[in-house]
């Protein structure tokens, strides 16, 4: 059985009057491109693509229990 790599995203943030981003996903580095667009002053950010996680699912008494630690750690005045 064949592995398969994990896909890359990359983000490239150009200089430009609209801020402009762009995204990619690939298996792997081009790194000529990459140094390419850094000599044209935009940045690059590299980041692995994560696979989605199976939702679990979770009891009413779970939820209060989580609820209730959040509401401790945000602040006593919380409308939650």
């Amino acid at each position: 059985m064949e592995e398969e790599k994990p896909l890359l995203q990359l983000l490239f943030l150009k200089d430009d009057k609209n801020q402009s981003v762009e995204v990619e996903e690939v298996e792997e580095l081009d790194f000529a491109n990459i140094m390419c667009r850094l000599n044209h002053g935009e940045s690059v950010f590299i980041s692995r693509k994560r696979k989605p996680k199976a939702k679990l699912a979770r009891s009413k008494q779970g939820a209060r229990v989580l609820r209730t630690h959040l509401q401790a750690k945000i602040s006593p005045f919380s409308p939650f």
